[in-house]
């Protein structure tokens, strides 16, 4: 109590003790003090609240990383953005930077900058700051982004960004213009019956953009600017609603595989919606289209997934799971997820014919999927011995440049089998074991009765 007494009688700044105690407490001992002191109890809140932001900028300036807000899907045409450092030379470097710009400057707290923003004005000052502090002293500096005039309160002020966060959250705006002006595209590449890779089995649908200029950008490059730009889960959506357009234009009668990546999906049901109401109005039947999980490695929330993979289901579409054996997290997820088809990582099938590790763990997983109905798809095939090997193990499908790279229009046919060497399968050696079984019985009996 006397902390409290002591505060409000003397209006002092008081440290970090208060973070020990819970906020309604805090108050709670200032309310106590004031009615003591014959305080106003307005004026005891507004102490409060002056302490609590004081607070709050200490940790705003110490860093301290928090659930941060999530930055807004595009750069506002005004607003402010509030910095500081915990290190007084680059809090002056924040300011003085921003002012040659052309900004203008406020300090509403103590070491913490405040600097007025309008159009393209948050690029300019993100580079002017690239281009004047070190590496180092970037990493130390952290960032609130405001859309309007209103100074954040506390909570919001603790819940900040790192300038390399809010950098890259502006160089990936770019992508914004791609999304809305429709320049996503969708490449197919086919996945062949490893007996019969003449026939296709499917395509997968591969995003791709392009530039003002037509030319292509790779989906690492999409992804990337998605991550640093918070748009992971509209680029996901629009790819999904990309791919099954393009699908359906073409009027495919194979399966589609369509990705999808649970961990980028903010809102499961609202983007769910839009998926599967695009699957419903195409021209291909539901039951052709087969949702592919990506990114298994880096999923926690299997409850969402299942919960995901039931909504496809239930309107009739299938679920196959990608990247199996990259890591433990898939083996988990085909029991959790049971999915139709399961595609073999292509660390798995790269050089599985020449590498007796490789060989040994991808035949257990083929045997594994045969033990339980799912059907698999050999990954990254780009030779005739890995397609070999493929066959001859088991595997139903396979993909990959060995047989065809990934294009705007959809590859008819991969290579005619006409160009690939006789395989002995796998079926056909189990089948063969079975009748030499057989003879080898009949045999045995023939001569039981000779005797």
């Amino acid at each position: 109590m006397f902390f409290a007494k002591n505060a409000v009688k003397t209006g002092a700044t008081v440290p970090v003790r208060t973070r020990d105690c819970p906020a309604d407490n805090v108050l709670f001992a200032f309310r106590l003090a004031a009615s003591e002191l014959n305080y106003d109890l307005d004026e005891a809140r507004s102490l409060y609240m002056d302490l609590a932001t004081r607070m709050a900028c200490g940790k705003f300036m110490m860093g301290v990383e928090t659930r941060g807000i999530d930055l807004p899907g595009e750069i506002p045409q005004r607003g402010k953005l509030f910095v500081s450092s915990t290190t007084p030379d680059i809090c002056r470097q924040l300011r003085e930077t921003a002012h040659l710009t052309g900004f203008s400057v406020s300090e509403p707290f103590a070491d913490v900058v405040a600097v007025e923003l309008r159009g393209e004005g948050l690029r300019m000052l993100t580079d002017a700051w690239s281009e004047a502090l070190s590496s180092a002293a970037q990493a130390g500096v952290r960032c609130y982004l405001s859309a309007g005039e209103a100074i954040p309160n506390c909570a919001q002020l603790m819940r900040s960004h790192s300038l390399a966060s809010l950098k890259d959250w502006v160089n990936g705006q770019w992508l914004n213009e791609v999304i809305g002006g429709q320049r996503l595209i969708t490449h197919f590449q086919p996945i062949v019956r490893t007996r019969n890779p003449e026939t296709v089995f499917a395509y997968e649908c591969l995003l791709r953009g392009q530039d003002q200029e037509g030319n292509l950008i790779t989906p690492d490059r999409l992804y990337a600017a998605a991550r640093g730009a918070n748009l992971l889960d509209r680029l996901d959506s629009e790819a999904r609603l990309t791919a099954i357009q393009s699908a359906s234009v073409r009027a495919l009668s194979s399966c589609v595989f369509v990705n999808f990546n649970p961990r980028s999906i903010d809102s499961p049901h609202k983007s769910l919606q839009s998926t599967l109401r695009a699957v419903l109005s195409s021209a291909i039947p539901t039951e052709n289209f087969v949702f592919e999980v990506v990114e298994s490695e880096e999923i926690s929330d299997t409850d969402s997934l299942i919960d995901i993979a039931e909504h496809f289901r239930m309107a009739g579409c299938r679920v196959a799971l990608d990247d199996v054996g990259a890591g433990y997290n898939s083996l988990n997820l085909i029991a959790i997820l049971k999915p139709d088809f399961i595609k073999l990582d292509m660390g798995l099938i790269r050089n599985v014919d020449r590498d007796t590790y490789k060989a040994h763990v991808t035949g257990k997983l083929l045997e594994l999927a045969r033990d339980l109905g799912v059907r698999t798809v050999a990954e990254g095939v780009e030779t005739e011995s890995e397609w070999r090997w493929a066959c001859e193990h088991g595997a139903d499908f396979a993909q990959g440049y060995f047989f065809a790279r990934p294009a705007a229009e959809p590859p008819r046919s991969a290579q005619s089998s006409r160009d690939l060497p006789n395989v002995t399968f796998a079926s056909e050696i189990f089948a063969a074991a079975a009748e030499v079984d057989a003879v080898g019985a009949d045999l045995t009996s023939a001569k039981s009765l000779q005797n």
